[in-house]
């Protein structure tokens, strides 16, 4: 889920860590909004959290968080969730700039 400022959305990302950015375009974090269906976000990543396993009526589960802050000093938290936790967890670094593409996300309603 990423979190910004009052509002937070649920996010189901591809992350490109490519250092050539310079043919994608990105938006800043405060002008994503649940109607666009095509967008890019870029930030640089500044909190990594420790992976977590959680139980539900699924089974066990994983899950890590992690924040990004833009080009305009604003942060965004995003929550990785089973299967991404397996793929984004080695893959993400302290420091490292990181584009984020195309996902579905809805507002986050309750406390993180």
């Amino acid at each position: 889920m990423y979190q910004y400022s009052s509002s937070s959305v649920e996010i189901f990302p591809t992350i490109v860590t490519s250092t050539n950015t310079s043919t994608t375009t990105t938006i800043s974090f405060n002008a994503l909004n649940p109607y666009q269906k095509y967008w890019s976000i870029q930030g640089r990543e500044s909190t990594k959290k420790t992976l977590k396993t959680y139980n539900n009526v699924c089974g066990s589960r994983k899950v890590f968080g992690f924040d990004l802050v833009d080009h305009d000093k604003d942060e965004i938290h995003l929550s990785a969730f089973v299967e991404l936790v397996e793929s984004l967890y080695g893959l993400i670094q302290v420091g490292k700039l990181y584009i984020i593409l195309n996902g579905p996300f809805k507002e986050y309603v309750g406390s993180l």
